[in-house]
């Protein structure tokens, strides 16, 4: 259903289990509203102000994000896979078991955001900052990390098979017993960086430096 919600004051508003597909919430002032498993496939929130927003159990595939202020906001169990969520700004957001798959969140600001267990599949972070966050036992096939920030990230347990973290700087981030099948670290810095039970073997580490890294020996 279309709705033309551009530019509106909705802080606080109760649209849970809303039926809001294609709606347009263009420069929408959505702060601390509350559209838990609400359906919002193909919805538009493009410079939108969401911050502290719930949208826990939310369908968001296909939503425009993009320059979304996100901060804060409670998206655990939500669908977000193809979403554009490019210069997003999602500072301390909570997405844990969420579905990003084949999302879009280059330049996005992610840092602090909690995205435990996520599907981060064919996920594009180029430039993203995701320092300090936790993507612990999620995803990350065929993930794009190019330029990405991952200072003090938590990546312990995750699939990070052919996932790219070209021409990045690694530092303090944590990749116990994470998978690394044909990832690429190509001139990428890994400094003080926690490697305890990893399997390089396989993995493209051509011109990648390794300092103070800890190996578990």
């Amino acid at each position: 259903m279309f709705a033309d919600f551009t530019g509106i004051d909705l802080t606080n508003v109760d649209l849970t289990d809303a039926e809001l597909h294609d709606a347009d919430f263009t420069g929408t002032q959505l702060k601390y509203a509350d559209l838990t498993n609400a359906d919002l496939t193909s919805t538009t929130f493009t410079d939108a102000n969401l911050k502290g927003i719930t949208f826990t159990d939310a369908d968001l595939r296909h939503a425009d994000l993009a320059y979304a202020r996100l901060a804060s906001a409670l998206m655990m169990n939500a669908d977000l896979s193809g979403a554009d969520l490019r210069h997003a700004y999602l500072y301390g957001a909570l997405l844990t078991n969420s579905d990003l798959s084949n999302a879009n969140l280059t330049n996005s600001d992610l840092t602090g955001a909690q995205l435990q267990f996520s599907d981060l599949s064919d996920a594009d972070f180029g430039y993203a900052s995701l320092k300090r966050a936790n993507l612990t036992n999620s995803n990350l096939t065929n993930s794009n990390l190019e330029y990405a920030t991952l200072s003090q990230t938590k990546l312990s347990d995750a699939d990070l098979t052919n996932a790219n973290f070209g021409f990045n700087l690694l530092g303090q981030a944590s990749f116990e017993h994470a998978i690394f099948q044909n990832a690429d670290f190509t001139d990428t810095n890994l400094l003080h960086v926690d490697l305890t039970n990893v399997d390089l073997t396989n993995a493209n580490i051509e011109g990648a430096i390794f300092a103070y890294c800890d190996w578990g020996t």
